[in-house]
């Protein structure tokens, strides 16, 4: 007989759960933070909340209140081919690392942690999710044929999270992977709109336009630099600020400069609280060739800011086919220089859109999303 929901949540102790990511910072390791603070905010008592990164974590002080404990694998998880070689290696590192961790379950965030941790430890309860279009992010990985089949005959069967039904067609439609379940993402609405108001030391020159995320191929900034570049050349007033660090950083500077755009570009890299930065911009801006959900986006929206995003599966979902925001073709630096001048001088098209992005933002609420995920838990824990 196996015990139900409302009897493990009754239990005498916290339910230890584990999220495991590749890193803290980025979209996903936002989710989780999000994740956390909606458990401890709505469901007080109930977890004892880890975190394990597989890289070497750099936490907050935020981060040390909001997980009980933050474990690190250690592990080399390269952008590139160097990836294959690393496997057997990091399979090693992981098995042991999860031995001296104390969970009963487990939701690995994202492709990674989702293939690794089941094969390395498969008598744990282990929650599979994929947060982000997965056959467009294994497009620039020379190792794809292999992990198509990796991720076939790995998720097999197995219930999968994932935050848009975009990612679950495209789980369906290239890897066979059927079983899934939509929980979108959600944040506080109302933490976002007050950590906006703290003062920061380094605001930058107003007016100005911006855009958030890690600098990763996956964000394509290149197109937004030439887009900047080819509005900027058409008298367009607004700077342009880019929060995020990443592996592309140098890469993106020094595009700039031959755009003979960084007088007016402003690299701020990563911010523990983005928001005062989004909240004096004049628009958002997203590029990405591939967006699940797209958090930073909802967080803008959150923040009444009109938005202009490239058409993936999470941004047009978010954005409701552009009745939200506005949608351009990815990777067309041209599309997006003429939304980029369609809002700078149209004011009430900005008024509409700021209006738009803030209705849409309240349908995604922390409390709704941690609901979900905690009856998921529950009932996952209640299974034989």
């Amino acid at each position: 007989m196996t015990a139900s929901p409302s009897d493990a949540a009754m239990s005498s102790r916290p339910i230890k759960l584990l999220l495991a990511i590749v890193e803290i910072h980025g979209g996903t390791g936002a989710f989780a933070q999000n994740l956390a603070d909606g458990l401890r905010q709505f469901f007080p008592a109930e977890f004892q909340i880890d975190l394990l990164s597989m890289r070497p974590a750099s936490p907050t002080e935020a981060d040390r209140r909001r997980f009980d404990h933050i474990h690190t694998a250690n592990l080399s998880v390269s952008e590139t081919w160097r990836r294959f070689p690393e496997t057997a290696p990091n399979l090693l590192k992981l098995r042991r690392t999860l031995k001296h961790i104390d969970a009963d379950i487990i939701l690995a965030l994202h492709n990674f942690p989702s293939l690794m941790i089941p094969f390395v430890a498969p008598q744990r309860k282990t929650v599979k999710s994929v947060h982000t279009h997965l056959s467009t992010l294994l497009k620039r990985n020379i190792t794809r044929p292999f992990l198509k089949t990796i991720i076939k005959n790995r998720y097999g069967k197995d219930l999968v999270i994932v935050p848009t039904k975009g990612v679950a067609d495209d789980l369906a439609q290239n890897f066979n992977v059927t079983n899934t379940r939509i929980i979108p993402h959600g944040i506080d609405l109302n933490r976002v709109q007050t950590l906006a108001t703290e003062p920061i030391p380094d605001l930058p020159p107003r007016p100005y336009i911006v855009s958030a995320g890690r600098l990763s191929p996956a964000k394509d900034y290149p197109t937004t630099l030439r887009a900047f570049a080819e509005a900027k050349s058409k008298n367009l007033p607004q700077n342009l600020v880019i929060l995020g660090a990443g592996e592309l950083e140098n890469d993106l500077k020094n595009l700039a400069h031959s755009l003979n755009i960084s007088p007016h570009t402003h690299f701020l890299g990563h911010r523990a609280n983005p928001y005062p930065y989004l909240k004096h911009a004049d628009f958002f801006l997203l590029s990405s060739t591939t967006e699940s959900f797209g958090l930073a986006l909802l967080e803008a929206m959150t923040l009444a800011l009109p938005t202009v995003a490239t058409q993936t599966a999470g941004s047009t979902e978010l954005l409701g086919n552009s009745e939200f925001g506005i949608l351009v073709p990815t990777q067309n630096p041209s599309a997006l220089a003429n939304a980029i001048l369609d809002l700078a001088n149209s004011p009430a098209r900005r008024a509409h859109f700021s209006e738009q992005a803030a209705r849409r933002a309240t349908n995604y609420s922390l409390e709704k999303m941690t609901r979900a995920y905690r009856d998921l838990f529950l009932a996952t824990l209640a299974q034989s």
